[in-house]
């Protein structure tokens, strides 16, 4: 007779298998060149995927701070892998500015406003870092960053912060 699994079991393996599906999904346009050369993903331009979504409720003064400042756009932070993830995602508008999100070093952290708790970027052992790391940043490309959300902590409609080093985005509303 097979072994029955606990629900806590069952749920990290559908955790895992939806992360390890997106990583997947992700991966699957990166080579479209002839005998293994590696074709670069296409830029989604400001007309084009993104472009019909609402962006996220943002004060005016903090979107030019973002922009001024970091040379980022933020473009969505929802809810993803049915409510235990969270994708934020940023449109580069300078490199040289933006450089310090890239780096792999410094770990980004997500904070719930309401409660304080701090969510962090997953990092399984065989896929890494749910996060797009880069040494050298493309203008007009959209990065992301997966946060774990343990027990769908955070709703729609929840405000958050997203930190990375010196970067700061205080007061996203989760779409």
């Amino acid at each position: 007779m097979p072994e029955q699994r606990s629900p806590r079991c069952k749920a990290v393996l559908c955790l895992t298998f939806s992360m390890l599906g997106l990583v997947l999904a992700g991966c699957s346009g990166l080579y479209t060149g002839a005998a293994g050369e590696r074709a670069e993903p296409a830029v989604a331009p400001a007309s084009g995927l993104y472009a019909d979504m609402p962006r996220p409720d943002l004060p005016q003064g903090l979107a030019d701070d973002l922009a001024s400042h970091w040379g980022v756009e933020v473009v969505a932070l929802r809810h993803s892998a049915h409510g235990y993830m969270l994708d934020f995602r940023y449109r580069v508008l300078d490199a040289e500015k933006a450089k310090p999100l890239g780096d792999r070093r410094i770990k980004p952290q997500l904070i719930d406003l309401k409660s304080g708790a701090v969510h962090i970027v997953p990092a399984p052992p065989k896929i890494g870092s749910l996060r797009q790391t880069s040494a050298e940043m493309k203008e007009g490309r959209i990065y992301y960053i997966m946060f774990a959300n343990p027990a769908r902590r955070i709703q729609k409609g929840d405000r958050v912060s997203v930190v990375v080093g010196d970067f700061r985005a205080d007061n996203l509303l989760v779409e």
